[in-house]
């Protein structure tokens, strides 16, 4: 793994709500409950911002979906005029195409990047995603080789380290199991949080990564699937956590454990950065190898007034 001060963003997560339902989502939208939704106080947000002051990389906003969050523009102009990042050192990440269009002028005035993914009736036709819900705990038997999977995850070392109401994560995928699962929370939200080493945040890998299926070479799932592959395990920890659409029409039980040999072969062929089957096969997430050092050698400079 790698340190999260390498990762070439640091996502705040705005809020976990969206109007999509899509299989094997990243926040599990579809199975928070209502009592676990969130649209982040402005306060909580621009503490988040605060706590990347110095970040080397960039600072990204996402959710659930930004754009329906009750203040979205008033999280713009706060980006804009109170702190005054530079558009180049800000992305946006959405789908609501009605929103955006409704947006636009603001959106492209604050924001230097913005990752549009609509996941409209064609894209889900033919996208791809990871199966999350096959726990690597539940399908990987082997200790050794789990965990050498864990350390390699894709999405660890080309994703991003991620701030919620909760705290801060080494990892976008953890902070949304640990909001779903009722988890203890990430680190205080305070400036350097994000310096942490693989070594110093081995904790949060320890508590989340057991439950994720991103790490394990398998085939992926058609984003338009109406039902969603569940290890046993993590289907009964999320029924004891009360999560929703977790009925026998939606779920389809994993019930077996993978080979070694088998997952050998399969990375073959794996390559579950490459979601976007409607882009070209180079417009994958993660698709350039993270450099050893941060991309952005210009640090955030975050403040009032600056």
């Amino acid at each position: 793994m790698r340190s999260m001060w390498e990762a070439w963003f640091c996502h705040v997560e705005v809020n976990n709500v969206c109007p999509q339902n899509c299989a094997y989502c990243t926040r599990y939208i579809r199975h928070v409950r209502k009592d676990q939704m969130y649209n982040m106080d402005l306060e909580t947000f621009r503490k988040s911002v605060m706590s990347l002051d110095g970040f080397p990389g960039r600072l990204g906003i996402i959710g659930g979906e930004p754009l329906i969050h009750p203040k979205f523009e008033e999280i713009c102009v706060i980006l804009r005029d109170e702190f005054k990042i530079p558009k180049k050192k800000i992305g946006l990440w959405i789908s609501d195409r009605r929103r955006y269009e409704k947006r636009k002028a603001l959106i492209t005035e604050v924001f230097g990047m913005v990752a549009f993914n609509e996941h409209n009736r064609e894209q889900r036709k033919v996208e791809l995603h990871q199966p999350l819900t096959i726990a690597i705990e539940d399908a990987v038997k082997d200790e050794e080789y789990r965990q050498n999977l864990i350390d390699n995850c894709w999405v660890q070392n080309t994703w991003c380290p991620s701030i919620n109401p909760k705290g801060g994560f080494f990892c976008e995928v953890a902070q949304a199991i640990d909001i779903i699962l009722d988890g203890p929370g990430g680190y205080a939200i305070e400036p350097g949080w994000w310096k942490k080493t693989p070594e110093e945040f081995k904790d949060q890998v320890d508590r989340y990564c057991k439950h994720c299926g991103a790490p394990i070479p398998i085939k992926r799932e058609l984003l338009d699937n109406d039902k969603e592959k569940f290890s046993p395990g993590l289907l009964e920890i999320f029924k004891n956590h009360g999560l929703r659409s977790l009925s026998s029409k939606l779920i389809d039980v994993f019930d077996r454990q993978l080979t070694i040999e088998e997952m050998e072969k399969s990375k073959l062929e794996w390559d579950p950065r490459h979601y976007r089957q409607d882009k070209k096969p180079d417009m994958r997430e993660g698709y350039k190898t993270r450099p050893s050092k941060p991309q952005i050698t210009t640090p955030l400079k975050i403040g009032e007034g600056r």
